[in-house]
């Protein structure tokens, strides 16, 4: 299925969506207006089989070596957001795990979800769960964050992203945050933020104007 997985690096990464919160603008988007992606959009949501279908012809065609030293796991990622499909990613977690055992296994994600997604989230025990913002500042955050037509400015805030965050960070796992450096983004402040909520990484990623 064209759009599912690709890979950067020799890491496999897995999109599961296309779709993105309500208001919200994409991971990529929030990279720039010019950022590029060749990946090509999913003609549909993949099933819990398309996607385990794949990863099995990944690793089929993967040079793995020894124990796995040079095995990069992978990475639920993509266009949309993976968390919106949870239940799918549950399962697919799951059969990942009964079939290669000890796999690394990220997320990455915006973290604009309720207490109950990121506990669920959490409970997956995944490597590393990676979370982008955008901003530290609300205002700012706002306007990096939300779509040009947005038609609720407070469906989502600053505050949900950092109860996400938290909750994550509450439960032991691993937190990496990640701030693209639009122009005026203070980004001592995000990382400030991202480690006073239990963040154990902060890193910057390059924005395309």
């Amino acid at each position: 299925m064209k759009g599912l997985t690709y890979t950067i690096a020799d890491k496999l990464y897995v999109s599961l969506t296309n779709e993105c919160q309500k208001n919200l603008k994409t991971l990529m988007e929030t990279r720039g207006r010019s950022f590029k992606f060749s990946l090509p959009k999913l003609e549909k949501n993949p099933s819990v089989e398309d996607v385990c279908a794949a990863i099995d012809v990944h690793y089929s065609n993967a040079k793995i070596v020894g124990m796995g030293e040079n095995d990069s796991g992978v990475t639920f990622a993509g266009i949309g957001e993976p968390l919106t499909r949870i239940d799918a990613l549950e399962l697919i977690v799951e059969k990942i795990r009964e079939k290669r055992h000890g796999v690394v296994l990220r997320l990455m994600t915006n973290g604009l979800y309720d207490v109950q997604t990121a506990i669920r989230a959490a409970d997956l025990k995944l490597d590393t769960y990676t979370v982008s913002l955008t901003s530290g500042e609300p205002e700012q955050w706002k306007r990096l964050t939300l779509r040009d037509d947005a038609d609720d400015a407070d469906f989502f805030s600053l505050s949900d992203w950092c109860t996400f965050v938290d909750a994550l960070a509450q439960s032991g796992r691993k937190v990496e945050v990640t701030t693209p450096v639009a122009p005026g983004v203070d980004v001592n402040l995000a990382r400030e933020l991202a480690m006073s909520l239990g963040a154990v990484e902060f890193r910057t990623r390059e924005y395309f104007p």
